[in-house]
């Protein structure tokens, strides 16, 4: 059974690499148009295959549980490769991206697939604002915690792990948020 990529993932992964998708399509060598339509949700096998060698061969994961029966994922996302173990054993770290802030927001915000403007007016931030901490830029905490608190709250799990010292995280990007039992 070939596993299809969700949308949501895949506009996460492009986010992630900060890609448009002009760019995306030139180097997976697809259509801009098959692009738009995988990550609306109409992928075709073929797309999802190319896209998720794509990702993969730059350093992103993708997340999620496949239910062998019906096909569904839960906990679907993408991130960035991480190590093992930490700090990675010798020259290992060099093969992983790091990031200086834990949660990215650029990600979050291509999962909802909705503007800065949208957000901003949602959270009653600037666009501004938005801008600063997608780019990890100078921000107030209060508004880290007002944009952090609004994507928890669409079901967007914030994924990374690393070493708070020395600012320095593995593995960030973001997901579904997997419902447990007493969710």
């Amino acid at each position: 059974m070939a596993i299809i990529i969700p949308s949501e993932a895949l506009r996460v992964a492009r986010a992630l690499l900060n890609l448009t998708r002009s760019d995306l399509a030139e180097g997976a060598e697809l259509a801009e148009k098959t692009i738009q339509r995988a990550e609306a949700g109409l992928p075709t096998a073929r797309a999802s295959e190319r896209l998720q060698a794509f990702y993969e061969q730059r350093g992103i994961s993708f997340t999620g549980s496949v239910d062998l029966a019906t096909g569904a994922i839960t906990g679907a996302g993408a991130r960035w490769r991480s190590p093992t173990v930490l700090p990675p054993d010798g020259n290992e770290g060099d093969n992983f991206k790091t990031e200086s802030f834990g949660v990215h927001f650029r990600a979050a915000r291509a999962w909802l697939d909705k503007s800065q403007r949208f957000v901003a007016g949602e959270t009653a931030l600037t666009q501004k604002t938005i801008i600063a901490l997608e780019q990890a830029g100078d921000h107030v905490n209060s508004d880290f915690r007002r944009l952090r608190e609004y994507y928890e709250g669409k079901g967007i799990e914030f994924l990374s792990w690393g070493d708070t010292s020395r600012n320095v995280y593995y593995g960030v990007g973001v997901r579904r948020k997997q419902m447990t039992a007493i969710d």
